[in-house]
């Protein structure tokens, strides 16, 4: 149940982010005088939440690979 929240997380972190620069760089958005700073601190927020998911999950699925194997044996 943990790693299907954990990959729903991680596609919404990188739809957030998809959005994002799609917003900054296809729209032209964030073009107020703080607006590349707003952009890259949301940027910088998504990408360590998403870098944060990716690392929990890989973790889980490195511990269900060593469960799996270590019960196979």
């Amino acid at each position: 149940m943990r790693r299907t929240e954990l990959t729903l997380a991680v596609d919404d972190a990188q739809a957030r982010l998809d959005s994002l620069g799609e917003a900054h760089f296809v729209h032209g958005r964030f073009k107020c005088p703080k607006g590349q700073q707003h952009y890259d601190q949301l940027r910088d927020a998504i990408a360590g939440q998403l870098d944060g998911l990716q690392g929990e999950l890989a973790e889980l699925t490195r511990a269900i690979d060593i469960t799996v194997c270590g019960t196979a044996r």
